[in-house]
Order: C-alpha cells, then structure tokens, then sequence
C-alpha cells in the first residue's frame, strides 16, 4: 500500500502481484503459461520495434525523395530559365516586327489613297 498526496491508501499493481506471488504459490502449469506470455511478450516487442524502424526510415526515404525531386526541379528552372527568357525575348522581337509591317501595310494603303485622291 502506498500513500496519494491527499493522504489516503491506495493500492498499486505491483503490490497486487507481490502479495499475489508470496501468498499463492505457481502450480508448473502456471510457472509454464507465465514463460510462454513472457516470451511472446519479447517477440512481440521485437516486432513492433521493427514495425517502428520501417516506419521511421519509411518517413525518411519520403522526405529525402521530395527534397530531391524538389532539388532538381529548382535547379532544372534556374538552368533553362535563361533559354526560356531568350525564347520569350525572342517572340517579342518578332511579335514587334510584325506589328511593324502592319503599320508599313497600312502606310502603304494611306500613300495609296493619297495616289488615288490626285488620279480622281
């Protein structure tokens, strides 16, 4: 029996099984079921800790693989970005260029109707 901090008794697990253990005794069977638990016990913490260590390198084979994946797709944008930015530089050359024939055509379209106008 041990004491709470209110002050009052209580019984704990482990003054159960000690007053269990010294006031009956184990039968072989008993004895033998107890080391059959016993050894179940141990291999069934063995397996969990397995299962723990699979789910811990699980977790780190996941991170290491996003932070390459995200590696190489940051280092793939800073590698082309200069072709892609030359690419685009390049549309808008030519997407000026072209603006500037149209107004050429038009051009010529006025000077021609200013031909016209003195042929009337």
């Amino acid at each position: 029996m041990h004491v709470n901090r209110e002050g009052t008794f209580f019984v704990t697990a482990i003054s159960l099984f000690e007053k269990f253990c010294y006031t009956f005794e184990v039968t072989p069977e008993e004895k033998k079921l107890l080391e059959r638990v016993a050894v179940l016990s141990e291999e069934n913490n063995q397996i969990l800790r397995g299962i723990r260590r699979s789910n811990r390198w699980g977790t780190a084979i996941k991170i290491f693989y996003w932070v390459v994946i995200l590696a190489i797709s940051f280092g793939t944008y800073i590698y082309i970005q200069p072709y892609v930015q030359g690419v685009f530089n390049a549309y808008k050359n030519v997407s000026g260029k072209v603006e500037k024939v149209s107004t050429v055509g038009d051009q010529i379209s006025s000077v021609e109707n200013f031909f016209k106008s003195f042929s009337n």
